[in-house]
C-alpha cells in the first residue's frame, strides 16, 4: 500500500466504544443526549478518566 511509504508518525490513540443501539430515541434528541452522557460517564469511570460532562453539555446545546 502506498500509505506505508509515507513519512508519517503512527501514534497510538485510545478508542472508546459507545453502545447506543439499545436506546429508543423516538422521543427526540434529549433522550439521545441522556443515553450518550450515561455511556460516556460509564466509560470514563471504567478507565478512571475525569470527565467534565457539563463542558460537553454546554458545547452541544449552542
Amino acid at each position: 500500500m502506498a500509505i506505508d511509504g509515507l513519512d508519517w508518525e503512527w501514534k497510538k490513540h485510545p478508542v472508546i466504544r459507545l453502545d447506543l443501539c439499545a436506546g429508543n430515541y423516538s422521543n427526540g434528541v434529549e433522550t439521545l443526549r441522556s443515553v450518550l452522557y450515561a455511556e460516556m460517564r460509564g466509560t470514563a469511570k471504567i478507565y478512571r478518566v475525569k470527565l467534565d460532562i457539563y463542558k460537553y453539555v454546554r458545547r452541544l446545546s449552542q
